[in-house]
């Protein structure tokens, strides 16, 4: 449980590391969309220091009105870049997410008091389906040498990493009841791929060139 408790605590400081850095370094990315994104990154280190000191128990709602607001942002974010039949594809998607979550909501009236694994399984599909989409617009305009020096690469290699590892654990709804006394484990995998994506969001605001134009 020690080992358990220092990933939390990691996880939870490298957040507020990150939406620190990422003030520091606005002036690289303000002419882009990505400008916005240290408002999403200052709202999760707030509610992951507040959670994590205030308000541990009882707490899975706040996460799943996060999980709607993040989606919607990241998605505005990353739409900007898209063009032709991916803007398309990637509209659809975000329509699709948002009944499906309305239509959760509906029926078990109101925001539930846990974690909604199918919303969250169907966004982490969304957000990699998306972000795969992004990289081959990259690709296409700067070949491969080009976008490592591009923010917009970091931040989305960043979510793809975290979401291609936790939307597996999170499909498991009775995660306790399945995995038994790996629940720990489980969790702790969940953690360290809060500690990659955010290494690589900081090495993407540190390595990133100073302008550019996509």
């Amino acid at each position: 449980m020690e080992t358990l408790q220092l990933f939390i605590g990691l996880a939870t400081y490298i957040q507020v590391v990150t939406f620190l850095i990422s003030l520091l370094t606005w002036n690289k990315y303000k002419h882009t969309r990505l400008k916005y994104l240290p408002i999403l990154l200052g709202l999760n280190a707030f509610l992951e220091f507040f959670c994590y000191h205030f308000y541990k128990q009882d707490n899975a709602w706040l996460y799943n009105i996060k999980s709607l607001f993040e989606f919607n942002f990241l998605c505005f974010i990353f739409f900007g870049y898209l063009a032709g039949l991916t803007k398309k594809i990637s509209w659809g998607l975000i329509v699709l997410y948002n009944l499906a979550f309305l239509f959760i909501q509906t029926i078990s009236q109101g925001f539930q008091p846990f974690l909604m694994p199918y919303t969250y399984v169907l966004s982490s599909i969304i957000f990699i389906i998306i972000i795969m989409m992004v990289f081959n617009e990259m690709l296409k305009l700067e070949g491969i040498e080009g976008i490592t020096k591009n923010l917009l690469f970091w931040i989305a290699a960043g979510y793809f990493v975290f979401y291609a590892t936790s939307f597996p654990i999170f499909s498991i709804s009775n995660l306790k009841e399945v995995l038994g006394s790996f629940q720990v484990q489980a969790v702790k995998v969940l953690l360290f791929a809060v500690l990659i994506m955010h290494t690589i969001f900081i090495i993407g605001f540190l390595w990133s060139k100073k302008k550019y134009s996509y």
